[in-house]
């Protein structure tokens, strides 16, 4: 419930909706150590459920965990997080499909995800991270959105 909380002032007061992917039970969960937040992962995904869409957006949300060389507490969102208007309730404004939020850091605070399980361009992930951050209004610039493989990320500060 705070995360949602959270998550309705960080996409300019739009209702937000979590939805669960792989494992319909999994959320939202908050760890500490980086090497806990990874063996939950890879324990939800050793149920061996969800699309593969879906299950390639948590793999992509633990190869981010691996590459962070801190061991801090974060909220971890292996789910959809579907933006809904705020004036037209019912209506995806847009989806990300995972996140992280750093509790303890003084900058780049909070992770979105773009997992793209395709082949086509790398670039197509970061052109749809992009859109989704034009339409919520919130600051980057196009160089900050990092590309792995043929998926995107951008680490803002809050």
């Amino acid at each position: 419930m705070v995360t949602k909380f959270f998550l309705y002032y960080l996409f300019p007061e739009n209702s937000v909706v979590l939805k669960a992917s792989v494992d319909e039970k999994v959320c939202v969960f908050c760890t500490r150590w980086k090497s806990n937040r990874i063996n939950e992962l890879k324990n939800i995904l050793e149920q061996d459920l969800g699309t593969d869409d879906e299950r390639h957006e948590v793999e992509f949300l633990i190869s981010r965990l691996v590459d962070d060389d801190k061991n801090d507490i974060s909220i971890t969102v292996p789910s959809s997080i579907l933006v809904i208007e705020k004036d037209r309730q019912g209506k995806k404004l847009c989806e990300f499909d995972g996140m992280i939020i750093y509790l303890n850091r003084k900058n780049n605070q909070v992770i979105f995800l773009e997992a793209k399980n395709t082949t086509n361009s790398p670039f197509f992930a970061k052109k749809c991270l992009g859109d989704k951050l034009k339409k919520l209004n919130i600051p980057f610039t196009e160089d900050s959105v990092e590309i792995r493989n043929y998926d995107a990320m951008l680490k803002i500060s809050i």
